[in-house]
């Protein structure tokens, strides 16, 4: 899913700003990674909105699933246009995988853990097959690479000792966690799943403590309310949609 650049220096002012900042004081009391992370994952706090230095060559960028790009084999080389997969990826719409997350979501809401436990381990297990064979669009890369049958059973096991050992919150984040891996690609999904559920709350927060209140619905389209006298604007992004039934808005992020 992603690819790590060539470097082996640690950022410096010149290429990554915060690389001199302390966490801000929610991440530190969240426990939650700043700035960069070490063996080359080098990218952007959430909410960092500041300007990007000349760090194009260095940022983690996508990998062989599901865009196409390269299959990270510790190879850290240089990426170009037409290497790895050439862009021989997806957009992933409607997967199977999904349908099982749906399925787990609609347990953990009706407390069936045992049924939630099931339909996401179904899940997991499908998006790992579906990811596996992407590799085969990046055919110059190292293959030694690839996790073996027993580091995807002892995955998948890892995840339901997890969901085990946790309470409801603790479940939900576990389920919560492997599907917005599994969606990746799509942002819509997770967007929707987050208006649904509030989960997870593992995620890194944005960089502002207070980064006001969670966007329930979009505004509509300036030409609509313009020409449609039926139509009328929203008062503002707190709105939420037919199907978003909560009393509140999960937290803002």
């Amino acid at each position: 899913m992603f690819f790590r650049k060539p470097t082996t220096a640690a950022p410096n002012e010149e290429t990554l700003n915060c690389s001199l900042e302390s966490p801000p004081q929610h991440y530190i009391d969240g426990g939650f990674t700043f700035c960069w992370l070490e063996n080359g994952y080098w990218g952007r706090d959430h909410g960092d909105d500041e300007g990007i230095p000349p760090d194009g060559l260095l940022r983690t960028t996508f990998g062989v699933y599901p865009y196409g790009g390269q299959f990270d084999d510790d190879s850290f080389s240089a990426i170009g246009l037409g290497t790895g997969g050439g862009g021989a990826g997806i957009t992933p719409i409607l997967t199977a995988t999904y349908v099982d997350f749906y399925k787990a979501e609609f347990a953990m809401e009706s407390g069936d853990m045992t049924g939630a436990k099931a339909a996401m381990l179904d899940g997991v297990a499908k998006s790992i097959a579906k990811v596996q064979p992407f590799k085969a669009v990046d055919p110059s890369s190292d293959g030694s690479f690839e996790p073996s049958d027993n580091d995807i059973i002892n995955y998948i096991d890892n995840v339901g000792s997890s969901f085990d050992a946790a309470n409801t919150k603790g479940k939900w984040n576990v389920v919560s966690e492997q599907y917005w891996i599994a969606v990746v690609g799509n942002g819509v999904e997770p967007y929707n799943y987050y208006r649904r559920t509030g989960f997870p709350t593992t995620l890194q927060p944005n960089l502002e403590p207070n980064p006001g209140t969670f966007v329930r619905s979009l505004w509509l389209p300036t030409a609509t309310v313009n020409t449609n006298s039926n139509a009328t604007q929203k008062p503002d992004v707190t709105q939420p949609v037919f199907w978003d039934t909560n009393a509140t808005a999960p937290e803002a992020n």
